[in-house]
């Protein structure tokens, strides 16, 4: 098997929308910063993680059942983002 998005019936999750955001904020998607000094870097994951929550909801009219998962840093922020998508 291919893991979660593999479409066999032998997939427990292969009827599940799935919303794939790639890592990118280097805070473990946990930065809520504006950066508004020069000098001062912006961390923002948090705010990307609320919204990627708000596509799910625009595009699904509810959440339903929820998995969310992730590796390293993205992993570790996925467990702290678990209030959004209730």
């Amino acid at each position: 098997p291919a893991g979660i998005t593999d479409l066999s019936r032998a997939n427990a999750f292969r009827d599940f929308d799935v919303y794939y955001a790639p890592y990118c904020s280097s805070d473990a998607w946990l930065g809520a910063t504006r950066g508004e000094a020069a000098d001062e870097f912006a961390f923002r994951g948090r705010d990307i993680v609320r919204a990627l929550a708000e596509e799910v909801r625009t595009r699904s009219g509810t959440l339903g059942t929820v998995l969310l998962g992730g590796t390293s840093a993205g992993g570790l922020g996925t467990i702290h983002s678990v209030d959004l998508f209730k």
